[in-house]
């Protein structure tokens, strides 16, 4: 005997009716589809007209039935007082039934028809023999990555907290779930939105808690399968190995020229370390000055690097707390397509390099966008109209992520709002064997008036024209929404609104509409803002620095990126 306990509200019953015909003298069952499996509620043999009705009590989450005769299922939800009619003929009910009263009911039978076509083909496929084995299994593997893929982009990262999204969830093949929490960690991914979701809507669920549950084991086994794949590969291939007796340093010169330490390969070289802020660094470079005046014509060059500029910051950074920084470039040179945005000893490249080696707990996230590297200062590839050229920037943005990761970026985060641009990186990321490197897509970006100050900084602000056209109109919040969930689907692992402050309720409809980890982007014009107030004594600059924080969080944001994060820090330790 199984026993069955079920939240209700307060007495209320919801009623499940209708017919079913050519199915005289057939038992009808009307079965609960627990955690624990189907439990039987009630039955009915059905008479000629095939009229049934069912009640129960009303639950306080979405919850789950099935109409059955013999192996012909009709599946249902509940979430509260609804009346459910269903109409259909047997032996075809579970293809052939309509259903009104609930849209939920309607969705999941759509999708029941979606898997079992699917399963029809599969079937198809596998009993087919002029078809190999190999051959088999690879078109069958296609096409249900092809049918998670639709799955996800059209009910569960659109919807996550309905219950059509949660059903999806739980189709299978046979004895085999199509969504596999166990070995994929993109399907990791879909549990864990419609768990955060439902934790958002339905607090304390059973079913919540379970996907919860669900998703925390997979990630365990997820994790101890890549880690067995990575010990397996521990072992280096000595023909790839390239031993040099030259290292190799790439800086700007006083003209804004790259000038890399290799170029000067065959002359004499002064390599000089210099901390410029440091006592003496003035008598110093007059020093270094005159010994190339007095020896250059004879084939003495100076090469100067400073130490003093990134891993201070990065040091204090540590000390406060602060374990991630997200990089962007100020490059020496820009040209029309940004191409110093993927040079290989770029700023950022090598910012990154001098990161992971010398603070290998600090977490290195790159923005990648060609604003700043562009003479036009857009971001990308201008047409001879002098329009972004969408699908030519992304071939560029490719290059620019890949380089990060190459570099060392544990993290990319496309900031271009070109359309395709997340899962045209990730194709490229993925081919270039960095398929660990999640992206943090800046997927919900508006066309706004508080990034000025950023601009100013990394001279990036448009030479004519403006980035309306590809950034976001600041009255449509539905379109950030969507956006958030293309992204999703093309294979982003965290999306972003920005800037925040300004868009707190679309940051609020983004994670709880999508369930997914959601980052704020706390622009330099609202930083900026803040310290001017503050400057001129009108606020009390740490109280409201820490309530704005606050008010970003509260909104949904899993993670926020901010120019306060020094302070903030150092506040909250007091």
């Amino acid at each position: 005997m199984a026993v069955i306990f079920l939240a209700s509200c307060g007495g209320k019953k919801f009623h499940v009716n209708g017919n079913i015909t050519e199915a005289k003298d057939s038992m009808l069952y009307f079965e609960n589809m627990s955690l624990d499996g189907p439990v039987a509620i009630d039955s009915v043999k059905l008479s000629a007209d095939g009229s049934f009705s069912f009640s129960g009590d009303a639950p306080t989450a979405p919850e789950f039935y099935r109409l059955r005769i013999a192996n012909q299922i009709i599946n249902l939800s509940v979430d509260s007082t609804e009346t459910i009619t269903v109409k259909a003929s047997y032996p075809k009910m579970s293809t052939g039934y309509t259903v009104s009263g609930s849209e939920e009911c309607a969705t999941i039978k759509d999708l029941a028809i979606k898997q079992i076509n699917l399963q029809s083909f599969v079937i198809g496929i596998e009993n087919n023999p002029a078809i190999g084995y190999d051959a088999a299994e690879d078109t069958i593997r296609k096409v249900i990555e092809q049918y998670k893929d639709f799955i996800k982009r059209n009910y569960i990262y659109k919807q996550p907290m309905k219950a059509s999204s949660y059903f999806a969830l739980f189709q299978a093949l046979g004895q085999r779930l199509i969504f596999n929490p166990r070995e994929s960690k993109e399907d990791i991914k879909a549990f864990a939105a419609v768990a955060t979701s439902w934790d958002t809507y339905y607090p304390g669920s059973l079913r919540g808690e379970n996907l919860h549950n669900i998703a925390i084991e997979g990630m365990k086994n997820v994790r101890i399968m890549q880690n067995k794949l990575a010990e397996s590969q521990q072992g280096i291939d000595p023909s790839k190995v390239h031993t040099s007796n030259i290292i190799e340093i790439a800086l700007p010169d006083n003209h804004g020229n790259m000038r890399r330490l290799t170029d000067l390969a065959g002359k004499a070289v002064l390599l000089d370390f210099h901390v410029f802020a440091s006592e003496g660094s003035t008598q110093r470079i007059m020093k270094l000055r005159e010994l190339y005046n007095k020896y250059h014509s004879r084939g003495l060059e100076i090469f100067q690097v400073s130490l003093d500029l990134l891993m201070p910051e990065i040091d204090e950074l540590l000390k406060l707390g602060v374990t991630s920084v997200l990089l962007f470039g100020l490059p020496a040179s820009k040209d029309e397509v940004g191409s110093s945005a993927w040079d290989e000893h770029g700023v950022v490249q090598d910012a990154i390099r001098i990161i992971r080696e010398q603070a290998p707990e600090m977490f290195v996230i790159t923005d990648v966008c060609m604003c700043e590297y562009t003479d036009h200062g857009h971001c990308g590839k201008l047409d001879s109209d002098g329009y972004v050229n969408n699908d030519a920037t992304l071939e560029l943005l490719c290059n620019e992520a890949v380089s990060h990761a190459k570099a060392g970026a544990q993290m990319v985060a496309p900031s271009d709002m070109m359309d395709g641009r997340v899962g045209a990186i990730r194709k490229a990321l993925d081919e270039a064997g960095f398929e660990r490197i999640p992206i943090m897509s800046y997927s919900t970006k508006y066309a706004s008036g508080f990034y000025g100050p950023f601009r100013d900084a990394a001279d990036s602000a448009p030479a004519f024209g403006d980035r309306r056209a590809y950034q976001m109109d600041p009255a449509n919040a539905s379109e950030g929404v969507r956006e958030a969930c293309f992204d999703i689907a093309e294979g982003a692992d965290m999306v972003m609104v920005k800037p925040a402050l300004p868009y707190l309720d679309v940051l609020y409809r983004v994670k709880s509409e999508t369930g997914f980890p959601t980052v704020a982007y706390n622009v330099s014009g609202e930083y900026s803002m803040v310290k001017a107030a503050a400057q001129n004594g009108w606020i009390d600059e740490k109280r409201v620095v820490l309530e704005l924080l606050t008010s970003i969080k509260r909104a949904g944001a899993d993670m926020i990126i901010t120019y306060h994060a020094k302070e903030a820090a150092r506040w909250l330790a007091e």
